[in-house]
């Protein structure tokens, strides 16, 4: 009923029962709250309406956002990409000149940062994964910004975090990254503060501007790991999920068939364990993506090795 006339009682009347009737799907001539938050999830228009008089968002219709933004991401990237080497890249000059004109809400230094960030080995070009690496994060954002103010805060970045990992997360959940996403203590997120959050430092290329390795955070091949491990969403690897890990990256394509060796399988839960325990410096239970992201590699790659050199020697 937004921006339509307003309607005599009457009118009035004959909206209630109507929208009465769609409610009560099971006709019991009562509405139950089973009901009632049904129609509300699958009522496009009155989610539309919520956003638009109340500030309140639906998940639903973050997600139905997000999706449109992916799918006009992946547009660009396709309407300009070409095929080299197998791979599909798009130059910095065609992607500069489309996201110009669709982000034009955006602040230009968020802008900048953004194309500094997209071409941060300074190419000139970008890949397929490179590029829906930091542009389903920045989709993801644009979904629950609902002011579009460039900040999430709690209540934003719960819906943010349920997008992304497809489970509703838990208060400690949207507490805790609040704080580790937070760099500026601000109490809320920017969205470069989210982008950046998500990626490991990458030491093999120089900081951008020339700052040193491992300067900038922009490995994001890291992140995946993590969150394919993390089964329960609840931002935190235990050891069962640490194990997890190990086994799905580290050994399972090259000793597949030697898995099933009760030593093999003590060698690397005993190394989950100690990564768990190394990593965990907040002692929280589990590891979470901050910690992860900043020591698991220092703390594993020569451990992992050695595991590998025992297995190829005594197997």
């Amino acid at each position: 009923m937004a921006g339509m006339p307003v309607p005599h009682r009457e009118g009035i009347a004959q909206f209630a029962f109507a929208a009465f009737r769609v409610i009560d799907a099971d006709n019991s001539d009562s509405i139950e709250y089973s009901e009632f938050s049904e129609w509300v999830r699958q009522s496009e228009d009155l989610q539309d309406f919520l956003l638009r008089y109340t500030g309140q968002q639906t998940f639903e219709r973050a997600k139905k956002r997000y999706i449109e933004l992916c799918n006009f991401f992946k547009g660009v990237f396709e309407k300009n990409s070409i095929d080299f080497l197998g791979d599909r890249y798009v130059t910095m000059i065609e992607l500069k000149k489309e996201l110009k004109g669709a982000l034009k809400e955006i602040a230009p230094a968020i802008r900048e940062k953004l194309f500094v960030i997209l071409d941060y080995d300074q190419k000139g070009a970008v890949s397929e994964a490179e590029y829906f690496n930091v542009m389903r994060p920045w989709a993801s954002f644009s979904a629950t910004d609902i002011n579009n103010d460039n900040e999430l805060d709690a209540g934003e970045l719960k819906t943010l975090i349920w997008l992304v990992d497809e489970v509703e997360p838990s208060e400690a959940r949207v507490q805790r990254d609040l704080k580790l996403i937070d760099a500026d203590g601000s109490g809320t997120i920017d969205r470069l503060e989210y982008i950046q959050y998500l990626a490991a430092p990458d030491t093999s290329t120089p900081g951008i501007g020339g700052g040193g390795a491992g300067r900038d955070p922009l490995d994001y091949s890291l992140k995946s790991m993590f969150d394919k491990s993390d089964m329960d969403k609840d931002g935190l690897l235990n050891l069962d999920e640490m194990n997890h890990l190990l086994i799905e990256n580290y050994f399972m394509e090259e000793f597949r068939a030697k898995l099933e060796d009760p030593m093999i399988q003590k060698f690397i839960r005993n190394l989950a364990r100690e990564l768990v325990t190394k990593l965990d410096v907040r002692k929280e239970g589990g590891v979470d993506w901050a910690e992860f992201k900043i020591s698991f590699k220092n703390a594993s790659t020569d451990k992992i090795e050695t595991v590998k050199q025992y297995i190829i020697k005594n197997t």
